[in-house]
């Protein structure tokens, strides 16, 4: 019954990690984004998901996008702003 719990925990976890990496491929790179991006993104989700809760995932998932492109990838802050909103 336990390893059965777990096995499913599992699977779940890798599809929720897998959407989540597609989802943010397209869309920081749909909106002009780059690899700073992606990573401040996914990292913000983590991030934002433990301090805040369910709207720190939207809130932490921004903010790491825009600091992520300002700082890795040099862009503006309005570009940022335009790919963390992606």
């Amino acid at each position: 019954m336990r390893v059965r719990f777990w096995v499913i925990q599992g699977v779940f976890s890798g599809v929720l990690f897998g959407g989540d990496y597609v989802w943010n491929v397209i869309g920081v790179k749909g909106f002009g984004g780059r690899g700073g991006g992606i990573w401040g993104r996914r990292i913000g989700l983590l991030v934002g998901g433990f301090v805040i809760g369910i709207g720190g995932i939207m809130i932490g998932g921004f903010v790491g996008s825009v600091i992520g492109e300002v700082v890795v990838d040099e862009k503006d802050v309005k570009r940022s702003v335009k790919v963390g909103l992606g």
